[in-house]
């Protein structure tokens, strides 16, 4: 088996010790997993939620999706979005949050209907 070993290199700072200090350390993929990840990615549907869309989050919240990004851990497809809702309680939100795709997109049972968590607006 065909392995890759990568060497990172990271700067820490620690006041203890001495601030400038390096530590590296090595992670090993196989040709398999970086085949993983890149099918992960291929089959991403930005189409289907392009940058800069408006949604309708069910509790009535507007957002508008800034980026996709792959969440390092899981290696799962997520959605970068923000708060543009400028009314009620939802006004001073000014944070990013991020969601995977399989939550952004499902559909839940609320008050005995099935409803998407997020509908594009038009």
């Amino acid at each position: 088996m065909i392995s890759l070993q990568l060497l990172l290199v990271v700067d820490s700072f620690d006041i203890k010790t001495d601030p400038f200090s390096r530590v590296s350390f090595s992670i090993k993929m196989t040709i398999k997993d970086f085949d993983a990840i890149y099918q992960k990615q291929s089959e991403f549907p930005i189409g289907k939620y392009p940058r800069y869309s408006l949604w309708r989050h069910y509790h009535g919240g507007l957002y508008q999706i800034i980026d996709h990004v792959m969440n390092e851990s899981t290696c799962e497809m997520e959605i970068v979005y923000r708060n543009v809702d400028t009314t009620g309680d939802r006004k001073n939100m000014p944070y990013c949050y991020s969601r995977p795709v399989s939550k952004w997109s499902e559909a839940i049972l609320i008050d005995g209907q099935i409803v998407n968590r997020f509908t594009r607006e038009k």
